[in-house]
């Protein structure tokens, strides 16, 4: 099925554990997730991929946590996670597979470059009221 091997069907498994864990309020798990799959699929294929997984957690969670949660704090990612998914398909159709798995790479060092400086400075970084501050911030629970 879908032509992988067993070493590739147990990196799927993984990932899809991953992203499990992320949903659980686990900060940057993702972020093996999606090199994993991007190694198995390519780029271009891992983001089509990777998408219907996260929002199956999101959804999931929602339904698990939905009496601790807002659904004003989820609307305000809303255009946000919109513009993301629009710039994924735009960038999509002008880079090669190659080109996307270098955007990709670049995205995740920034990620974890992020997760590093947060551990390490032991502090939430604060942002400005501004919404589009809190869409490029992975503290959305700070709102």
């Amino acid at each position: 099925m879908l032509g992988l091997n067993g070493i590739e069907w147990m990196m799927l498994i993984i990932a899809a554990i991953i992203i499990g864990f992320s949903k659980t309020g686990i900060q940057g798990a993702t972020i093996p997730a999606v090199a994993l799959v991007a190694v198995l699929f390519g780029g271009k294929a891992s983001a089509g991929i990777m998408l219907p997984m996260l929002m199956l957690g999101d959804l999931i969670a929602i339904f698990q946590y939905g009496k601790q949660g807002k659904l004003s704090d989820v609307l305000k990612l809303l255009p946000a996670a919109v513009i993301g998914i629009a710039g994924g398909a735009i960038a999509g159709n002008y880079l090669d597979d190659k080109q996307f798995k270098a955007l990709l790479g670049i995205v995740v060092l920034i990620c974890l470059g992020l997760l590093v400086y947060r551990e390490v400075a032991n502090r939430v970084l604060l942002l400005p009221k501004n919404p589009i501050f809190h869409w490029l911030s992975a503290d959305f629970h700070r709102w």
